[in-house]
């Protein structure tokens, strides 16, 4: 089952989990995410943030309780359409050779330049391009974003990227 609507709700409901059978890791685990709502998953190494991320994405199956998404049980819904709902960031960042358009459009095809110029700026990574000798062609080696000279905020508003005006342009 689909859910008809992509509003973005998310539940736990009395969640019961173990990656074994005979322990259990969380117990009635509750919470609830409103649409358009920002939540941010804190906790020391070991505290179940990646467990809860991976319970939401059916990477593993609940013992008890469910996750609604939409108004819908995760459990009726395939994974291919739940995991299409969501996009993740995890902590480990990785870039693939090549520019940073290449990157940011990696995996669709038939992307325009205003499809990665959007991305960028949803991502807010779009000033940080700017930034970047040639933008975003940028070559994406790793380290390259670390070497990179910073503009200053006043600098930045004032000339753009590489003395451009300021614009949608990202090179």
């Amino acid at each position: 089952m689909s859910p008809t609507s992509h509003d973005g709700s998310v539940s736990f409901e009395h969640v019961r989990f173990g990656y074994e059978a005979d322990r259990t890791l969380m117990h009635d685990v509750s919470f609830s995410v409103k649409p358009g709502q920002k939540v941010a998953i804190v906790g020391p190494t070991g505290a179940g943030k990646t467990t809860l991320v991976n319970l939401l994405m059916r990477f593993y199956e609940v013992d008890g309780g469910s996750i609604v998404v939409d108004g819908v049980p995760t459990r009726d819904m395939t994974r291919d359409d739940l995991r299409g709902r969501f996009g993740m960031v995890l902590q480990d960042i990785w870039l693939f050779e090549g520019t940073i358009r290449e990157n940011l459009a990696y995996g669709r095809d038939g992307v325009t330049d205003e499809d990665v110029v959007r991305a960028a700026k949803a991502a807010s990574v779009d000033s940080v391009i700017r930034t970047m000798p040639g933008g975003l062609r940028h070559s994406a080696r790793f380290g390259s974003f670390q070497r990179q000279p910073r503009r200053t905020p006043a600098a930045h508003h004032r000339t753009g990227a590489c003395g451009r005006s300021r614009g949608d342009d990202l090179g």
